[in-house]
């Protein structure tokens, strides 16, 4: 996102704030203002400043001496080039031999500010003017000055990125346009090739006025401040500097879009800021009783005390660093000065500051964290109290009444925008959202979040520009969440990368459970399915409960069953336990896993998006690790489709394979008993009690696959899909050959399907369906609507029809393996309202086209879990000969294998 320009004068800056702007009549070029400098604004103490600054680049004479030649010549558009640095270049002298290169502005005079004072100048926001800056080196000026490979007058140019700055091209002076790109251009933003790294804007000139009659060159730094470069002075710092003369005489100017320590090139990435400054001034008496009379300024950051050596030797500029260090932690913490000496030795990071400004700087970062127990460490905290950095507690409170008033926009600036190229993470029970777009698109359908109040919160300070935060809150409809969330600073500014909220759990998630135990009922005997759990779809008779077919209504008519349906018994034989029962679409009549009455079952592996039906309710609870096995239909696809949403496994297996005994009929000339598992394992055991032996004794080592199906499926899918194929052709030994399957015979196939199948569920549910028809959804009401009005005729030339398809597909087959994709998409959002219903409807028809083949021919068919670039589950569907469940399944785990080789 590029930077809005700020011009001068005509933008809008802080409200009650003295603005001082950086034209010509307020500005020296290459010299610090003195004593007899007039002021240009005033200021009282406690007071806030706003100032513009300017950056040197582009209006020196060896760059041309015109900004909208240089930078235009650059690719930025006319209208991103500062007027203040057109006017200056123009109209403002410098000696080009004698001064600096530094645009300075000010000088403002504090009201209150007495020679032998503090000024302390807390930088509370600086605002990038323009999206761009230059990093430079000048003839012998360098840390490699007289190295003759380095040693020249050259720069790059750089765009800022969000978080980052780019270099543009390797090309001095190749045109590149306003996002970073050009013809031929190597470097091109987002290539590897580019070079990138993070924002951290500071000012490198702050400074008072000294006591002199004689302006001093803007180049090196002094005891009046000046061009201290010292890359600690972002947003949330403060330089403490002496004031030299009556009215301090405050001014800034070296505006830095960032800064390594060392600074080793001459300059760093310059570049103009707007910065928001507050002054307070500190008494001469209150320096001395609390610091003493130190010549030097010195800072307060993120935590730290700064002490500062200057010299034009970098040893010496180090020594009295030290010096300073070991004074400052004496007076203010009364540690011993030799002990300070050596703590400095063992737990301080000395740094250079710069090394390349005539006067060498060194800095030395004093965490305040260690003086925690020292007796004087109250007093001095209540002197720093005043400058502490709240940036991050009113970042969170930021978040907290964005959160309340849901403020989606406000939401979405506060979490990273995906920094580094790693994604952002939001976590709950019901699984986590990755990445910066994924969260902002659940905020924005989330809706207002219920009411709660605050009870403790605990920030640990992980370091200057990193901290965890957890807080705990009272929910207004009862039970507590706990909230624990990781925050980063990026160019000054707090945002959050991790975010994680545990909220009570409920005794029985009724989107999941119809009714749950521990176990609801035990293992008839010990087997090979020993301590698994079972969820089970509620269209099983279980006995002791009724059926209720995912509708309230229907379960309170239905009759308490006195035997459990054939494949519960068969699990419950081979050592497996009943966890509970499990919600389903109504009547199992639909492929999203929605149901007005209950909710929609949660997708932990997708969060927002729906669990795919009608088996949905035991894919959540084994996805959400309630249960091992989840014994569910599949009439249109109700296993393979939640399996492949949620990033299980899971079998329809052979028709007429399983007994259906004790399963609630939608339509018995394609019901099929499944299973789902999260382990490949679990879904082999599980199955083989199901089905027993195979019928078939082999599988083909030939994969059939049938490239115009992928015409119906989603990019993002396509390609999971395509990748995995691509690495199992390439490590395994089957031969592969293409099955022909054109759109005609898709549309016939899903034609006779649906005729069969509407005529057989209005057959076995019609009755009750017409009698309580107020008490289904609309859209389910409405599919029966349509299936009472299918003729007899009709459904006797589809069944004689189905016969032969379904003769004439498995001969096509024979023995041999096909791998389609599951679904035609990832899990659609579940949004409420017309838009995501109908992504809803429409992912269903086209999954329909992929699931009726398996379905018509009845034939097994098994998800192999996989996922897309973005994370988000999907699958990959292997269709077997009939008969061949266990082959199919034990197949299917080692083509998984062969991919995660």
């Amino acid at each position: 996102m590029m930077t809005d320009v700020l011009q001068p004068l005509t933008d809008p800056h802080d409200a009650g704030a003295v603005y001082v702007s950086s034209t010509p009549e307020h500005v020296l070029w290459g010299r610090l203002p003195c004593r007899e400098d007039a002021c240009v604004a005033c200021a009282a103490a406690g007071e806030d400043i706003v100032v513009d600054t300017v950056s040197h680049e582009g209006l020196l004479p060896d760059q041309g001496g015109d900004p909208m030649a240089y930078f235009t010549a650059r690719g930025v558009r006319p209208d991103q080039v500062l007027t203040d640095a057109v006017d200056i270049a123009a109209r403002c002298h410098r000696d080009e031999r004698e001064d600096g290169p530094h645009v300075v502005t000010g000088p403002v005079r504090i009201e209150g500010a007495h020679p032998g004072d503090l000024l302390a100048v807390s930088i509370r926001r600086l605002e990038r003017r323009v999206p761009y800056g230059v990093v430079s080196t000048r003839h012998d000026r360098g840390v490699l000055a007289g190295d003759e490979r380095y040693d020249a007058d050259y720069g790059q140019f750089c765009w800022a990125r969000g978080d980052r700055a780019v270099f543009a091209s390797p090309e001095d002076g190749e045109v590149v346009d306003s996002s970073g790109r050009s013809d031929g251009d190597p470097w091109k933003t987002g290539h590897s090739g580019a070079p990138s790294f993070p924002l951290n804007p500071f000012l490198g000139i702050v400074g008072v006025m000294p006591d002199s009659a004689h302006r001093p060159s803007s180049i090196p730094p002094a005891a009046y401040g000046g061009n201290i470069d010292l890359r600690e002075l972002t947003e949330n710092s403060t330089l403490f500097i002496p004031v030299q003369v009556e009215g301090a005489g405050l001014y800034v100017g070296d505006p830095h879009f960032a800064q390594g320590n060392g600074e080793v090139a001459l300059t760093a990435l310059e570049a103009s800021l707007r910065a928001t400054l507050h002054v307070e001034v500190i008494s001469r008496s209150d320096r001395s009783r609390v610091l003493g009379m130190s010549p030097l300024p010195f800072a307060y950051a993120h935590r730290c005390v700064i002490a500062l050596g200057m010299d034009r030797d970098l040893n010496r500029a180090l020594r009295d660093c030290v010096g300073n260090a070991v004074h400052m932690i004496h007076r203010l913490f009364g540690v011993p000065e030799r002990q300070a000496y050596l703590l400095l030795s063992a737990a301080a990071d000395c740094d250079v500051t710069q090394a390349v400004d005539i006067v060498k700087g060194a800095h030395a970062m004093i965490d305040v964290d260690m003086f925690r127990d020292c007796p004087a460490y109250g007093a001095a905290m209540d002197f720093l109290h005043d400058f502490e950095d709240g940036s991050l507690t009113a970042a969170v409170q930021r978040y907290e009444t964005a959160l309340v008033s849901n403020d989606v926009d406000a939401m979405k600036a506060i979490f990273a925008d995906d920094p580094d190229g790693v994604p952002v993470v939001r976590s709950d029970n019901e699984g986590p959202l990755v990445g910066h777009r994924a969260i902002a698109d659940f905020r924005a359908r989330r809706g207002k979040t219920p009411g709660r109040t605050l009870r403790r919160r605990i920030i640990r300070t992980l370091s200057p520009d990193a901290a965890s935060v957890v807080s705990r809150f009272d929910r207004d409809s009862g039970g507590t969440i706990t909230q624990t969330q990781v925050w980063r600073r990026y160019s000054g500014v707090w945002h959050i990368v991790d975010a994680h909220l545990t909220y009570p759990s409920p005794a029985m998630d009724s989107r999941i459970w119809r009714v749950v135990g521990d176990p609801l009922v035990p293992p008839s005997k010990p087997g090979p399915l020993d301590s698994m759990s079972v969820a089970v779809k509620d269209l099983f008779a279980i006995h002791g409960f009724s059926v209720g077919a995912g509708n309230p209504d229907y379960r309170r008519e239905s009759p308490v069953r006195d035997s459990d349906a054939d494949a519960v018994r068969m699990l419950r034989d081979a050592g497996a336990s009943v966890r509970g029962i499990a919600q389903t679409d109504e009547f199992a009549y639909s492929l999203a896993g929605t149901n007005i009455h209950y909710g929609t079952p949660p997708n932990p592996r997708a969060p927002g998006r729906i669990s795919g039906g009608s088996s949905s309710g035991p894919a959540s609870a084994v996805a959400c690790g309630q249960a091992d096995i989840g014994l569910g239909t599949d009439t249109a696809g109700s296993i393979r489709i939640p399996a492949a949403y949620q990033g299980l496994w899971g079998i329809r297996t052979t028709h007429d394979r399983v007994s259906r005994a004790g399963v609630h009929p939608l339509s018995s000339s394609f019901d099929t008993v499944g299973v789902l598992a999260r382990t490949h394992g679990v879904l082999a055991a599980a199955t083989s009690v199901l089905v027993g032996v195979d019928a078939v004794s082999a599988i083909e080592p030939v994969m059939l696959l049938s490239p115009g199906l992928c015409d119906h499926v989603e990019s993002d899918v396509s390609a999971a899909f395509s990748g995995f194929v691509q690495v199992i052709r390439s490590r395994s030994a089957y031969r592969w050959m293409s099955m022909s399957i054109d759109d005609s015979l898709l549309n016939e196939w899903l034609g006779i399907f649906q005729t069969v199948r509407g005529y057989e569920a209005w057959r076995f549910n019609g009755a009750w369906v017409a009698s309580h028809r107020p008490s289904l959804d609309p859209g389910i009401a409405a599919r029966f609507d349509h299936d009472s009005h299918i003729p007899v005729g009709e459904y006797r030339t589809a069944i004689a029809r189905l016969s032969q398809v379904r003769e004439a597909v498995r001969a096509e087959l024979g023995s041999r393996p096909l791998l389609i994709p599951t679904a035609s998409s990832v899990a659609p959002l579940s949004d409420p309202g017309e838009k995501a219903a109908q992504a809803i409807e429409r992912a269903r028809r086209q999954t329909l086209l992929l699931t009726s083949l398996a379905g018509v021919a009845g034939l097994p068919a098994v998800n192999i879990p996989l996922v897309t670039d973005r994370n988000l589950p999907c699958g990959a569907c292997l269709i077997g000969p009939a008969g061949s469940d266990n082959a199919l399944v034990a197949l299917a785990g080692r083509l998984s294998d062969c991919a995660d080789e």
